[in-house]
C-alpha cells in the first residue's frame, strides 16, 4: 500500500458549482484534496487550476453508479489517504410531473443523491470515529423543508439527506467527529441547467439564486465551526422556518403559474 501523509479532504461534484467554488477556498487554504467527478476532463481542469496551491488527487468516477462510493473508499485505502473531511456535494433534481420524468433519470438522481451520500458517510466515519476526529458535510436543499410538486423524488431525496445527516451526527458526536448539514436554496450552478427544459426555468430564475461563491463560504464555516446546519441568505432562512405553512395546494398553484408564464 502507497502511503500519502497528511490529512486529505474528499469533495464530491467538485468540477462546477458549490463543489468547484469550495475546492478554491480549500485550495487557497493549502488543504490536500482529493476531488470526485464524472466527468475526468473537467477534474484535469480543475487540478491544473489549484496544483500550485495544494497536493490533489483525482479521481474520476459516476457516483450514481452501484458500488461506487465503495470504488472511491477503497482507492483512498489503497494510497493510504488519511481522509479527515469529506464533502457529500455531488447531486442533481429533475422538475415535472413525476410520470413523466425519465425512469432512468429519476433512478440515477436518487441513487447520487440517497445512497451515495449514506455509503460514502458510512464508510468514512467509519476510519473518522476510529481517529476520534473528523468532519462531514453533507450537501441538501431548502426543498427539505417540505414536499414540493413537480420536484416531488427531489425534495423527498434532499428531506432524506437533512434527516439522516442530523441523525449521523448524533452518532458520531460522542467520538469527536462532527457532521453538518448545507442547506442552500437557489443557487447560480449548473443544477438549474439539468433540472428544467429551457422552458420551464422561470420558477427557477424568479426566485433569485444565490451565487455559489457565497454558498460554499457559508457551507464549509459552518462545518469547521462544527455547527449543526447552514441555510445560507436571509430569503432561504425565513423559507426554512416557514415553509410548513403553505399548504401544498397553495404552492402548487404558484409554480403551476411561474411555469405556465414561461410558455407564454
Amino acid at each position: 500500500m502507497i502511503t500519502l501523509p497528511g490529512e486529505w479532504t474528499l469533495v464530491t461534484g467538485a468540477t462546477s458549482g458549490i463543489g468547484y467554488e469550495m475546492t478554491k477556498i480549500l485550495a487557497s487554504r493549502g488543504h490536500n484534496l482529493v476531488l470526485v467527478s464524472r466527468n475526468e476532463e473537467k477534474l484535469c481542469e480543475v487540478a491544473r487550476e489549484f496544483n500550485q496551491e495544494s497536493d490533489i488527487i483525482i479521481m474520476p468516477l459516476d457516483l450514481s453508479k452501484p458500488g461506487s462510493a465503495r470504488i472511491i473508499y477503497d482507492e483512498c485505502k489503497r494510497l493510504g489517504l488519511n481522509i479527515t473531511t469529506l464533502i457529500n456535494n455531488a447531486g442533481f433534481g429533475k422538475f415535472g410531473e413525476s410520470w413523466d420524468l425519465s425512469f432512468e433519470d429519476v433512478e440515477s438522481m436518487l441513487s447520487l443523491n440517497i445512497m451515495a451520500l449514506t455509503s460514502m458517510s458510512n464508510l468514512f466515519a467509519r476510519d473518522m470515529k476510529a481517529h476520534r476526529r473528523g468532519n462531514i458535510l453533507n450537501v441538501a436543499s431548502t426543498a427539505a423543508y417540505l414536499p414540493i410538486p413537480y420536484f416531488s423524488a427531489y425534495s423527498a431525496s434532499k428531506t432524506y439527506v437533512k434527516n439522516f445527516t442530523a441523525a449521523l451526527r448524533e452518532e458520531l458526536k460522542a467520538y469527536g467527529v462532527n457532521v453538518t448539514c448545507l442547506l442552500p436554496g437557489p443557487t447560480h450552478t449548473r443544477f438549474a441547467d439539468v433540472a428544467f427544459i429551457p422552458g420551464d426555468r422561470e420558477f427557477f430564475d424568479l426566485q433569485m439564486p444565490m451565487e455559489a461563491t457565497r454558498v460554499a463560504e457559508a457551507g464549509l464555516q459552518a462545518m469547521f465551526r462544527r455547527q449543526r446546519s447552514a441555510v445560507p441568505g436571509p430569503v432561504n432562512k425565513l423559507v426554512s422556518v416557514t415553509a410548513g405553512l403553505m399548504p401544498l395546494a397553495a404552492l402548487s398553484r404558484l409554480i403551476r403559474h411561474f411555469t405556465s408564464l414561461a410558455h407564454t
